[in-house]
């Protein structure tokens, strides 16, 4: 079986209508880091930042003057959509759903006339 064979077809609209609020508000609005751990090895730094809400671990490699080298992800089970032919979302269909979840059933959205 093929890699794209084993792809499930899902709508966009739909898988980010089924994330948990805690990922929700990070694919939104994005990540607040907090410090985790830091290492240092051969004069670089090693340090590891997690987001309290979703629990993502941001691992960057610093060098000793703090400039960033390289950062990657450890992200949570059912924050990326690996796997189910969902196209690369921008942040917009993250605020829709935001807004229609949190927002809309607290206030009036009809659009002025």
């Amino acid at each position: 079986m093929s890699r794209a064979s084993r792809r499930v077809e899902v709508d966009l609209d739909s898988w980010v209508g089924d994330l948990p609020d805690r990922l929700l508000h990070c694919r939104e609005l994005g990540h607040n880091w907090k410090p985790l751990t830091v290492s240092m090895s051969d004069g670089a730094y090693d340090r590891r930042l997690r987001c309290p809400s979703c629990r993502t671990v941001r691992i960057q490699l610093l060098t000793a003057s703090g400039h960033v080298i390289s950062n990657r992800y450890d992200y949570p089970d059912g924050y990326l959509a690996k796997g189910a032919g969902v196209p690369k979302a921008n942040r917009d269909a993250f605020r829709v759903e935001a807004i229609t979840r949190f927002l809309a059933p607290k206030a009036d959205l009809r659009v002025a006339s």
